[in-house]
């Protein structure tokens, strides 16, 4: 308040000091935090994992896919909120130099994840992926919609992934 011409304080008081954070705008996807593995039976297997960065602001998810127990895919995903746009948004990068980003919708029990990424080699690849979670320990994966350099693709099968249990060894 302003006494005799100058301001001063007229009420202080000491509150502990918190950080703006994204919380509220990514507790939909809060379910995913842990490590998931595909359910497929053939020689390749996807796993994923997923946490909270330290500050509480991003989702880190890490993606590997092997054959045979041998690694042919890393992918380091950082996934927030953008203000700037109020969407939930992605931003990958894979072990082989590819970069990619994405724009996350919710539907129900479905995120719908429009990416976009360029290869190693300058291609580009656009693709609609979606996530569907089909229980507390389950959930489906597929990508739809995809493009190479403007050209089609064909879909990618639906893949069905299961929760690793905590107290795996």
């Amino acid at each position: 308040m302003k006494k005799n011409g100058q301001w001063v304080l007229q009420s202080v008081r000491e509150a502990p000091y918190t950080l703006a954070g994204n919380y509220e705008q990514l507790r939909g996807l809060e379910w995913v935090i842990g490590e998931w593995v595909d359910e497929g039976e053939g020689p390749e297997v996807g796993h994923v994992t997923f946490e909270w960065s330290p500050e509480g602001n991003f989702f880190i998810s890490t993606q590997t896919v092997t054959v045979k127990d041998t690694l042919v895919s890393r992918v380091t995903e950082s996934i927030g909120w953008d203000p700037s746009t109020s969407q939930v948004r992605s931003w990958s990068f894979e072990g082989d130099g590819g970069i990619g980003e994405g724009v996350w919708s919710n539907q129900g029990d479905e995120w719908i994840i429009k990416t976009n990424a360029i290869l190693p080699d300058g291609k580009k690849l656009a693709a609609t992926n979606v996530v569907t979670h089909t229980g507390p320990d389950a959930v489906t994966w597929q990508s739809k919609e995809r493009t190479l350099d403007g050209k089609e693709l064909p879909d990618v099968k639906e893949t069905k992934m299961k929760r690793v249990p905590l107290n795996h060894t």
